[in-house]
């Protein structure tokens, strides 16, 4: 094949001319006598499904064409005009006979056939209504699942969508310049209920984009996925879509797409085992509980080179199902929240283990910066917190082990913060292991950090190791003890102004501080340090914590 580009086509793309090329129709006379293909080259290409062709100036409507081209361009070849509209990716590439019609065709078009196999690529380019873009890509993702798995890509364009439901082995590719917009009416998101039980479908069970027990599934590519979510303010939970919920789902591929706008939280993960969110940009204040990324009762995930920007916490490791979230690393990533930046908890009914994070700058967090809570009886232990930069957090560092004690089951409540009516509350959970370690931070408030327990159960073992942070200073020491607050939801603000300006202890066994530095901005009246009911490490004291 011998090629060049040319001068840009229409909108933006580049001509392409083939010196060589075997066109084909599926019935040759509807090209008109005057536009007789070339004989057959040596060479067979991409298969495309097109909205025009021009040959010979002769004009054919909505005839499929085989080229030697790229599928997604505007193509001449020495006088054959292509405007592409849909051509099909398949999952494995089995041998086809170059030019022979496949068994395996979706309602877009004709199986692609590139170099006598059968291709890996179904491109959709749909405009037009929404329950009609929906059906067609839907359609587009079932006959590449029913084929083995695949990709659908969608090529640069805006179209509004109701609910997507990704199958195994299939994975969406959003093309630089395509933006799927959410539809901003909630009859277009059917309810889709778990077969796996969480104290999260009390939120919402409708998504934009949705995969439950599905194998190697995900969303690739520099597209944009925008649920519109201020159409959907002032609605109650149920009444608000997930941007993207993925549950009991195995190998989940989150790649360089941006998401932003979602009604609800951004995206969920429930259940999950081997999932990865790389590249991924977040931006969402368009409407409360836009959660970046909410990773629930899952194992094995990895989160990379992130840039979220969110209304409530950028990323929760959290569990609202009875099992366990385990083996979970976040790195290299930028924060912005107008809540918690890096959070553990609250939902805990499940057990968290083996969490770390690090590497990562917080630009900015109306609470606290790194928050490390276990409420709801599961315990949580082995986390790893090191090398993150914040600044404009007026939280700082928060780590709480209270009771809560709400129950998975529980439903139709009231109250979302404190207790809930349902079966039998969880006794007391646990927590211990805990290493923050080179952290500096700027911008917390006159309340201070604090690190509490449960007077029944105090946590175990935990170390900060070089840290730095200030605080704004101004504050005057609290009358009367700190209340325990043990059954309300865990904020850094839940005791009002602390006892120290920088750090408040209370029910730890086993607390080591090393090179820990709290500076006040201004004059208090507080002082950087008070240990309540702690037992310290080895020989570890106070005094040992600079002001």
């Amino acid at each position: 094949m011998n090629e060049h580009a040319g001068a840009p086509g229409p909108s933006g793309m580049r001509h392409q001319v083939a010196r060589r090329v075997n066109v084909v129709a599926d019935r040759s006379e509807d090209l008109g006598g005057a536009g007789q293909a070339p004989a057959d080259g040596d060479e067979v290409g991409t298969l495309t499904r097109c909205h025009r062709v021009e040959f010979a100036g002769v004009t054919t409507d909505d005839k499929h064409v085989q080229t030697l081209v790229d599928h997604r361009s505007h193509v001449e070849l020495e006088g054959v005009k292509v405007e592409p509209l849909v051509a099909v990716h398949r999952g494995d590439r089995d041998h086809a006979h170059a030019g022979e019609r496949s068994d395996q065709v979706g309602p877009a078009g004709r199986w692609v056939l590139l170099d006598n196999q059968i291709s890996k690529h179904i491109s959709s380019e749909i405009v037009g209504e929404v329950h009609d873009t929906t059906a067609r890509l839907q359609a587009d993702i079932d006959r590449c699942a029913e084929a083995g798995g695949g990709v659908v890509t969608i090529a640069a364009g805006r179209y509004v969508v109701g609910t997507l439901v990704l199958r195994s082995g299939v994975h969406l590719h959003l093309e630089p310049g395509c933006t799927l917009f959410g539809s901003t009416d909630l009859n277009d998101y059917p309810r889709h209920v778990p077969a796996l039980g969480s104290y999260s479908d009390n939120y919402t069970v409708r998504s934009i984009i949705y995969a439950e027990s599905a194998t190697d599934v995900g969303i690739t590519g520099r597209g944009t996925l925008d649920g519109q979510g201020a159409a959907f303010l002032g609605n109650e939970y149920l009444d608000r879509p997930y941007m993207m919920r993925f549950v009991d789902c195995d190998r989940v591929r989150v790649r360089d797409v941006t998401l932003r706008n979602s009604a609800m939280w951004v995206q969920h993960y429930l259940g999950c085992r081997d999932v990865l969110v790389d590249g991924v940009t977040v931006s969402s204040h368009s409407n409360i509980n836009n959660d970046g990324i909410d990773i629930d009762s899952c194992e094995r995930v990895r989160i990379a080179n992130c840039d979220i920007a969110s209304e409530d916490d950028a990323i929760v490791i959290k569990a609202t199902a009875p099992r366990p979230c385990r083996d979970v690393v976040v790195t290299n990533c930028v924060l912005q929240s107008d809540c918690n930046a890096f959070k553990i908890g609250t939902e805990t009914v499940g057990d968290i283990s083996d969490v770390v994070f690090s590497n990562s700058t917080i630009r900015e967090c109306g609470r606290s910066a790194i928050a490390i809570e276990t409420v709801d009886g599961g315990s949580l232990e082995r986390v790893l917190v090191s090398t993150i930069l914040f600044r404009s957090s007026v939280g700082g560092i928060f780590v709480r082990l209270g009771h809560r004690g709400r129950p998975f089951e529980a439903v139709g409540t009231a109250d979302y913060y404190d207790n809930d009516t349902g079966p039998a509350q969880r006794s007391v959970g646990t927590m211990r292991d805990i290493t923050i370690s080179n952290v500096i931070g700027e911008g917390c408030d006159t309340i201070g950090c604090s690190i509490t327990g449960h007077p029944d159960a105090p946590i175990r073992d935990i170390r900060l190791h070089d840290v730095r942070m200030t605080f704004e200073g101004n504050g005057v020491a609290p009358v009367g003890a700190v209340p325990e607050q043990l059954d309300k939801y865990p904020e850094y603000n839940m005791f009002g102004p602390l006892p120290a300006f920088g750090l408040y202890a209370r029910h730890v066994v086993g607390l080591r501080l090393d090179d820990v530095d709290l500076r006040a901005l201004a004059p208090d009246g507080r002082p950087p340090l008070v240990l309540d009911d702690v037992v310290v490490a080895d020989d570890v004291r106070a005094d040992r914590v600079n002001q």
